[in-house]
């Protein structure tokens, strides 16, 4: 009962075709556009234009941390645009589509997970409709992240909660069987 535009390519880079495709859902299949996501790794001009669509979905950005240097590392697609370039894309979306926005924030321990990560994310939702999801990192042989323990969890969760930042915390599924969020593109890539 919901569709989320994601994973193995950048949604907001093929947004003619996707916009075909939530049209189909809304009239062919009667699916409310609020229960359709669209899930983006910061793309500026993309967002503005889904903005100036109007097709009512739900945005999902991909933030990890508000550190733009730090973020322009873990993450090679933001390395075009800037976050307070993103940031005015996401106030330009909120204004033009009354959405609010999911960030996604995924916690590496030792990375993202300290006092001034939080105080940078804090000012970076200042003034955004916007909602930040907090995501444990799921460990993968081939890379160097570690998924941050219930206790360094907890401490950046005091932090939020010090400078108010509305977050959840997403539960992990599939990751016994190496087929959760990010395990299973690695590991199509071992196989071959």
């Amino acid at each position: 009962d919901r569709i989320v535009f994601m994973g193995m390519g950048e949604p907001l880079c093929n947004l003619s075709e996707v916009a075909k495709a939530i049209e189909y859902f809304k009239e062919h299949r009667g699916m409310s556009a609020r229960r359709i996501t669209i899930s983006t790794s910061g793309i500026v001009p993309g967002i503005r234009e889904l903005a100036d669509m109007k097709l009512g979905v739900k945005l999902a950005v991909s933030l990890v941390t508000a550190d733009g240097e730090l973020r322009a590392k873990l993450m090679s697609a933001s390395r075009i645009h800037s976050l307070a370039e993103l940031k005015k894309s996401l106030l330009y979306f909120s204004s033009s589509d009354r959405g609010r926005i999911a960030l996604e924030y995924c916690l590496l321990s030792g990375v993202n997970t300290d006092p001034e990560s939080a105080n940078l994310l804090s000012k970076f939702t200042k003034g955004l409709i916007s909602s930040v999801n907090l995501i444990p990192w799921n460990p993968i042989e081939e890379l160097p992240f570690k998924a941050p323990s219930s206790t360094e969890i907890k401490e950046f969760e005091t932090h939020l909660n010090r400078l108010g930042v509305p977050y959840t915390i997403r539960k992990s599924r599939g990751w016994a069987t190496d087929a959760a969020c990010g395990m299973l593109a690695l590991k199509s890539k071992a196989i071959r």
